[in-house]
């Protein structure tokens, strides 16, 4: 953290009063006065920019900052609260503005190191496509161009079984929310056992939690999961929710020298990958949309080593399933 963003944190903490009021649910009643109601919708949105650029900076500004994002009655509202005929003077078009100019500088820099490491050419697909291996489950998905149809059910065929999603009944919708249910608390439980596995794989090329080089994920969360089970996964086959296949996450940020030796090594430790992206050399105008943000993502299969009975059968799952 710099001087200078240490300086701003601290300008941003205590919140000032018009986000407290979110925070502490004083705001106006958007029924009976509605012009102040938007008003204070729209004065919180130059703190939610300020806060979002400095978020890293500060766990408490971070934490602060996601509790208000939680509070629907601000969020849901954010289109209503100034302008209804002009997105961009309404609150949302104005929070995302002011966040696309601070990622448009970002992306300049991002761009610029792209270029001068050749980024492209070290850590492009044709760099690893000779050498990345597949675990055998999906073997078969990857000769017949059918990553698409990857899916939780192939790996937890045991609780795809348990509920009749052939049945056309008055609860057939209900059968795709429960098996996501069913493994949104699988991944939670055994979020820890794989955190472990990749943390001891990444240390082996000096990355850590210390240096936060190493950054453990929360996992996917279940409305997220819900709404792509309903977008980009509608006419899938059921279970539907089985396409999230990256419920459980972590970022590792190792050196450009060593990259290609550790993905080596988690495909070794995992027995293959799953699925790979390989976002460095996607066109330009592909990486310019993402504001020139590149990443290698790798999704494997994780096995506990248990039965779900001993999986569960802990005091620690057992919280960790009543928290969900």
């Amino acid at each position: 953290m710099t001087k200078r963003d240490r300086v701003t944190a601290d300008q941003l903490l205590p919140v000032p009063k018009g986000v407290s009021l979110w925070l502490d649910e004083r705001y106006a009643d958007p029924y009976k006065d509605p012009d102040t109601f938007n008003k204070q919708v729209y004065d919180a949105i130059n703190w939610v920019i300020e806060a979002a650029k400095l978020a890293h900076t500060s766990r408490e500004l971070k934490t602060t900052l996601e509790e208000l994002l939680k509070k629907t009655m601000f969020t849901e509202n954010l289109e209503a609260a100034g302008s209804q005929t002009d997105v961009q003077q309404n609150a949302f078009g104005k929070l995302q503005k002011g966040m696309a100019q601070h990622l448009d500088s970002l992306g300049k820099q991002l761009d610029d190191f792209h270029r001068r490491h050749n980024l492209e050419h070290c850590l492009g697909h044709a760099k690893f496509d000779a050498t990345k291996t597949v675990h055998e489950l999906f073997i078969n998905f990857h000769q017949t161009n059918n990553v698409d149809g990857i899916s939780q059910a192939v790996v937890m065929p045991e609780i795809a079984s348990l509920f009749p999603f052939a049945k056309y009944d008055n609860l057939w919708m209900m059968y795709d929310q429960r098996f996501l249910h069913a493994m949104m608390m699988v991944a939670r439980v055994a979020d820890q056992g794989f955190q472990q596995k990749v943390g001891h794989v990444a240390a082996e090329f000096g990355m850590d939690l210390d240096s936060n080089t190493f950054i453990p994920g929360r996992p996917k969360s279940t409305a997220r999961s819900y709404n792509k089970m309903y977008s980009d996964y509608r006419y899938r086959q059921y279970p539907r929710a089985a396409f999230n296949i990256d419920v459980i996450r972590n970022l590792c940020v190792c050196p450009l020298e060593k990259t290609e030796s550790f993905l080596g090594a988690l495909l070794n430790a995992f027995g293959g990958g799953v699925k790979f992206k390989f976002l460095y050399d996607v066109p330009y105008a592909e990486r310019q949309d993402r504001f020139h943000l590149s990443s290698i993502m790798l999704t494997v299969m994780y096995e506990p080593g248990s039965t779900f009975s001993e999986l569960f059968g802990t005091n620690a799952a057992m919280k960790i399933l009543d928290d969900y």
